[in-house]
């Protein structure tokens, strides 16, 4: 089970390193991390985590009405895919297919999100907005 913690972790660890862009799927917030044993974030945490994000990041919640924080910096996606129902019967061989709670449907129609936040930030980027 992933965490809200584990996430922070993750982008600490990794903020370092050269990127054009920047992708955080936040995730439930859970009483103490059990890759980390970290109780949960603070307002003071996530603060701190805000003032080391940029403009060029994307922020994806699966549950936005019920997260803690809302940061100043990137653009926001609220996933609601993961509640498509099933493939229907017209593809059997899919009907299970799934990954990151999500069926193939969900999957494809926050890929298509993704793609136009990204295609109109660069867009904005290039036109020296």
């Amino acid at each position: 089970m992933g965490s809200e913690q584990w996430v922070l972790e993750s982008f600490k660890r990794t903020m370092h390193l050269p990127r054009d862009f920047t992708i955080i799927c936040h995730t439930r917030i859970s009483d103490k991390c059990i890759f980390t044993g970290r109780k949960s974030l603070s307002l003071k945490d996530f603060r701190e985590w805000d003032k080391h994000i940029s403009s060029e990041t994307l922020h994806i919640f699966n549950l936005s009405d019920e997260y803690p924080f809302n940061f100043t910096q990137g653009y926001k996606l609220n996933n609601k895919y993961y509640l498509i129902p099933e493939l229907s019967d017209e593809y059997p061989q899919l009907r299970y297919f799934s990954a990151h709670h999500m069926n193939l449907n969900g999957n494809l129609l926050l890929a298509n999100d993704v793609i136009h936040i990204l295609k109109n930030h660069f867009k904005e980027f290039n036109n020296g907005s």
